[in-house]
């Protein structure tokens, strides 16, 4: 048989080193459960971070979309001045072509109307 003396010496023994394996134990799950923590504040810091990068990305292609419809409506409105500024230049090119015309026809009445009262002049003259 084991003698009462020893069994009680290894009793504390294995009991002071399960007490001591514990205490590291619970120390090292501390610590680790410490840098988790650490970890997870570092991680939710760094999220709301993103999602407020993302709210301001959000509002600046927002931003930029009115801006491009901005655009999109003034040139619209300028292809509109345009046409209707173009119809008026040809309606302006008939009216100027008409009027040239009109000025020939008018020279050439005249040039008519000269050589008539020079006949006459002429007429009168040898009278």
């Amino acid at each position: 048989m084991i003698n009462p003396i020893l069994l009680n010496f290894l009793t504390g023994v294995f009991a002071t080193i399960g007490t001591v394996a514990v205490g590291y134990l619970t120390f090292r799950g501390t610590k680790i459960k410490t840098k988790a923590d650490s970890r997870v504040a570092e991680i939710d810091r760094a999220n709301e971070q993103l999602i407020a990068l993302t709210q301001e990305r959000t509002k600046l292609l927002e931003r930029s979309n009115e801006i491009i419809e901005s655009q999109a409506n003034q040139i619209e409105k300028s292809n509109h001045i345009i046409e209707a500024q173009s119809e008026q230049l040809k309606i302006y090119k008939k009216q100027t072509a008409l009027l040239e015309k009109t000025i020939k026809e008018v020279i050439k009445e005249r040039d008519e109307l000269i050589q008539v009262l020079k006949k006459k002049n002429r007429k009168e003259a040898y009278k």
